[in-house]
């Protein structure tokens, strides 16, 4: 184990297109309370890397859908503990340091920065914006990005979430119990025509999918 506290951060997908950023941002975020990363993957991870992965104190999961079998077996056969909480939204980052920290022993509140995350829930709190009553949105895709959206959509930014949907059938109990947090449809499903069918029917006032459903709602003049 590292002498100080480090963890690995497995994710973004290496083909993402903000990989390199997101990396960058939670590696920062980590560092504002003491905690170190050991190693990055796959992004830029060798297979020297790859051998120090136990060295870690702790796993942070980006992306549970590239992951999950690489987390579970250190938990398994190395007794290493893993953070699986995206870190979206203000309220899903502040799990993921607050976790994090514990799991590393590490005290270190940064007060700015959490004061600076938490003026969005404080404001939503207060009143949905008028612009934005009544509006519904939809949501579809991976696990990381349905699930952290629709919490923050819907708990921080004020929005309905009508529905949200993954094609991820090996993460679906997992998805349902993170999704019935912020709607009562959740659901997974791999066919995209039953999903256009879905977006047809409900007719939301916003979509967030792929590139899939971006064409559904070309067609049907969803915005997306």
């Amino acid at each position: 184990r590292s002498p100080a506290p480090t963890v690995n951060v497995f994710g973004p997908p290496v083909f993402g297109p903000n990989a390199a950023a997101e990396v960058a941002e939670i590696e920062r975020l980590l560092g504002l309370i003491g905690i170190g990363v050991n190693v990055r993957v796959p992004l830029g991870a060798s297979l020297e890397d790859l051998s120090r992965l136990p060295r870690a104190w702790a796993n942070v999961v980006l992306y549970r859908e590239a992951a999950e079998s690489a987390s579970l077996y250190l938990q398994d056969e190395f007794r290493m503990p893993r953070v699986t909480t995206p870190p979206i939204g203000s309220v899903g980052t502040g799990a993921v340091l607050r976790s994090t920290g514990e799991l590393c022993w590490v005290q270190r509140t940064v007060w700015a920065e959490l004061a600076r995350m938490a003026k969005l829930p404080w404001y939503a709190r207060l009143a949905v914006p008028e612009n934005l009553q009544g509006r519904r949105a939809a949501l579809f895709g991976d696990f990381t990005y349905t699930t952290g959206l629709g919490y923050a959509l819907a708990r921080e930014v004020g929005l309905e979430v009508v529905w949200a949907g993954t094609y991820l059938r090996h993460l679906e109990k997992d998805f349902l119990v993170h999704a019935h947090t912020f709607t009562d449809d959740a659901f997974v499903e791999d066919d995209p025509e039953a999903v256009a069918a879905r977006i047809e029917e409900t007719d939301p006032d916003l979509l967030l999918g792929t590139q899939l459903e971006e064409e559904v709602a070309d067609a049907l003049d969803v915005p997306f």
